[in-house]
């Protein structure tokens, strides 16, 4: 199956001077022309025969040593991993017997698991200098360290997940800036020992916005990452995971929030957003370039509805990810564009999970009813990178204001009684230390959990149960939820 990229995506494709490379291994025969023969020389008593005989046996001996290990890697060590868009489509190649595998991998591989560790609002190293915020890459630095630790007790399916602002404060100047790339992701991550080889799918945030967009893009980066590792993601586009005997799989469904936020656009006060690098157009508020915009945006809205429809009873799991928060009680509150745009195709879908960052810190919300606006106030006149003087302009309508009007409820067929998840990781570098929150109380029914310290979310993913882990900056767990089939 295959969902087609909308024309807001760059298409690396189309320069063959910025084509990725494919990560599929591929085998050629080569044959040499035969020379022209002598009629005159003596002919060689059936020695040619023979050495063609040797050949071909010792041909098919090395390429059996060669392709079957491969192919058995490729189809249990999630090469299935699908950052084109196609769906995964790749659902029988799995093994499943655990004792052909055990001649494999290691002894003692998690045959049935898949990890997802996820780090959010991390790319401090140069800010901290220049801001002169020590705290900031020491923090990051510590938490790759736990992301290591962690890592290195799992044997299953491993993968990292961004939620976006990988550079601050402006992402990356141009597609030559690989002093910031190297000082604040090679240099802190590809360090570690038992994250080096991990691919990292790599969401936008809205600083990372601010510089160049292409310059994170495969095509670009991975002339500093080996092995094509880092997989960046604009949305529209699902990703399918599988565990190593393919028991277990999970639909993640990537979603590029930034263009959503009206403010953005109608309100970016200093900052310029790189929006037209990847296809959407120009933007002036109030004209007919706005409604251009806006059908850019649903045209990102259908392309995830037709992702997850794709894959609908074909998962185990289903997750959802982007770089702003749907639901947050914390410093930026719910999100009105994400609630009136996208939560309604999640429900729609039984995602069981949205996982995000921008808020500096690690959260657990729920909700039994989707897309009502119920949480913080829809103007953005305070935030750092925007102009109060734009007032109204910048704050965007609510279009579900009653639990009334919600489309979904947790008792509609996708839930099947169950709420909707939303955590927050975002808390890779520097938290918000000063903010408090005295609405996340125990008695808060959908505030679960919230913690303004550094850390990362792990999401183990088995055949019979979702596991989300919170851990600190050294590595300690401080809270876990389990959802089950």
């Amino acid at each position: 199956m295959s969902v087609k990229s909308s024309t807001v995506h760059i298409d690396p494709e189309s320069d063959p001077s910025t084509a990725k490379v494919s990560d599929k291994a591929s085998f050629e025969l080569s044959t040499s022309s035969a020379p022209t023969p002598d009629y005159n020389k003596k002919k060689d008593s059936g020695m040619n025969a023979t050495q063609v005989l040797l050949f071909v046996l010792l041909g098919c001996v090395l390429l059996s040593l060669v392709i079957i290990p491969w192919v058995l890697y490729a189809n249990e060590a999630g090469k299935n991993n699908d950052n084109d868009g196609d769906g995964g489509d790749n659902d029988g190649a799995a093994m499943n017997d655990d004792d052909e595998l055990t001649s494999i991998f290691p002894e003692g591989t998690d045959f049935g698991d898949v990890h997802i560790f996820v780090v959010g609002d991390w790319g401090r190293v140069d800010w901290a200098e220049e801001e002169n915020e020590p705290d900031a890459a020491k923090n990051q630095t510590q938490v790759a360290d736990a992301m290591n630790k962690i890592a290195g007790t799992r044997t299953g399916h491993k993968v990292i997940v961004s939620t976006g602002d990988n550079f601050y404060d402006d992402g990356l100047a141009n597609l030559d800036d690989a002093e910031t790339f190297m000082n604040n992701f090679v240099n802190v991550y590809q360090s570690r020992p038992n994250l080096k080889d991990l691919p990292w799918y790599v969401l936008m945030g809205n600083h990372d916005y601010r510089g160049s967009i292409l310059a994170q893009l495969d095509f670009n980066v991975n002339k500093w990452v080996p092995n094509n590792l880092w997989k960046a993601q604009l949305g529209g586009k699902n990703t399918i995971l599988k565990s190593f005997n393919g028991k277990t799989s999970v639909d993640l469904a990537w979603i590029d929030t930034s263009p959503f936020i009206l403010k953005y656009r109608n309100c970016p006060g200093t900052k310029t957003y790189d929006f037209q690098s990847v296809g959407y157009p120009f933007y002036v508020p109030g004209s007919p370039t706005s409604s251009a915009f806006d059908i850019a945006l649903q045209q990102k809205v259908d392309e995830l509805d037709a992702a997850l429809t794709q894959n609908d009873y074909v998962t185990t799991w289903r997750l959802a990810l982007g770089h702003h928060a749907i639901r947050s009680n914390s410093h930026h509150k719910d999100t009105v564009e994400l609630l009136n745009q996208v939560d309604e195709v999640l429900w729609k879908h039984g995602v069981h999970a949205y996982v995000n960052g921008h808020d500096h810190d690690l959260q657990h919300v729920t909700r039994t009813y989707c897309c009502v606006f119920d949480q913080g106030t829809p103007a953005y006149g305070t935030e750092e990178d925007s102009d109060p003087a734009c007032n109204q302009i910048e704050v965007p309508p609510i279009a579900f204001s009653t639990v009334d009007s919600a489309p979904y409820t947790s008792n509609s067929v996708p839930m099947n009684g169950r709420p909707m998840h939303y955590f927050t990781s975002g808390a890779g570098s520097m938290p918000r230390v000063d903010d408090t929150y005295p609405e996340l109380d125990d008695s808060a029914i959908n505030a679960k959990y919230w913690s303004p310290e550094p850390g990362f979310l792990e999401i183990q993913a088995k055949e019979q149960e979702l596991n989300f882990f919170f851990y600190d900056k050294y590595g300690n767990k401080q809270y876990d939820f389990q959802i089950k089939k």
